[in-house]
């Protein structure tokens, strides 16, 4: 499966007229921060929405090389570097990529799509494919199921020492305590509505709240260099506020995320994240 092309179901689910990709190796990711475009599935498609590509190096060419696409799930637009390497076997396309614009880790899968007009990038673990294509809920701010999100909310809610947990959907792993010590730190009040009461949990006896990642761990992709799962990221919401976020219009939660975003303007900026630039995160999932 290292090479696919969009069968009707990833077609349906990302709303596509076709696509195709391929898993990123480690040679790629790590070492040049670049994708070989592959002659069979992919690079009809870049052919068949850009047409001709510049040759050489991306130094010498600068802003001329850069190309358009727009982002899974968001929508973002990036511009980011295609050139055609000659010398090379069969003239390789290569597109380079970028931390915060489109970085995806090694092992992962990218593909790009044609979606109204436009080329997709995105990236998604195997595990996460497979999940779409046998029609299992994909959270797309996590990448995670409902069934290990519960799991990780009851841990950070347990008055023991909580352990780590793994789960199979998704590459990046949350580290409850991390999130329970920002719970305690945090009085116990929901940072949406703190007038809203929660029930007690049975398990720590203290009222039951949940963590929530501003900037979702799905975007870690997208920041191979920093790590989301940190306090700074981590906020502390009611199940109804929760929910709220993740599953709410857009134009029923903006300003209930603009309200989160203000404490962690210095944390967005060390990302090189501005406030709009999250804004879109959530307005595309």
């Amino acid at each position: 499966m290292d090479d696919f092309k969009f069968d009707k179901i990833l077609c349906e689910y990302f709303g596509a007229e076709n696509g195709a990709g391929s898993r990123i190796t480690p040679k790629d990711e790590g070492q040049k921060g670049q994708i070989t475009i592959t002659q069979k599935f992919e690079r009809p498609i870049f052919e068949e929405y850009f047409g001709d590509f510049l040759t050489g190096k991306k130094e010498d060419l600068g802003d001329a090389c850069l190309n358009e696409f727009k982002i899974f799930p968001s929508g973002e637009t990036v511009r980011l570097p295609i050139l055609l390497r000659p010398g090379e076997r069969r003239n390789e396309l290569r597109l380079y990529m970028k931390a915060g614009l489109f970085r995806p880790a090694s092992d992962m899968f990218w593909f790009a799509y044609l979606k109204e007009g436009y080329l997709w990038l995105g990236s998604l673990s195997e595990a996460e494919l497979n999940q779409i294509r046998i029609g299992a809920y994909l959270d797309l701010q996590d990448g995670i199921l409902e069934i290990p999100e519960d799991n990780y909310q009851n841990l950070v809610n347990d008055s023991k020492k909580p352990k780590q947990i793994t789960r199979e959907v998704t590459a990046y792993q949350r580290d409850p305590n991390i999130a329970k010590e920002v719970l305690e730190n945090s009085d116990y009040i929901c940072e949406i509505f703190p007038e809203h009461p929660s029930f007690i949990s049975k398990k720590s006896g203290k009222p039951y709240l949940e963590a929530h990642h501003f900037v979702p761990m799905f975007e870690q992709r997208r920041f191979p260099d920093y790590n989301l799962d940190v306090k700074e990221n981590i906020c502390i919401l009611n199940p109804y506020s929760h929910r709220l976020v993740h599953h709410a219009n857009y134009a029923d939660i903006e300003a209930h995320i603009k309200k989160l975003a203000e404490p962690r303007e210095e944390f967005l900026k060390g990302l090189g994240l501005s406030v709009d630039r999250v804004l879109k995160i959530y307005e595309g999932v």
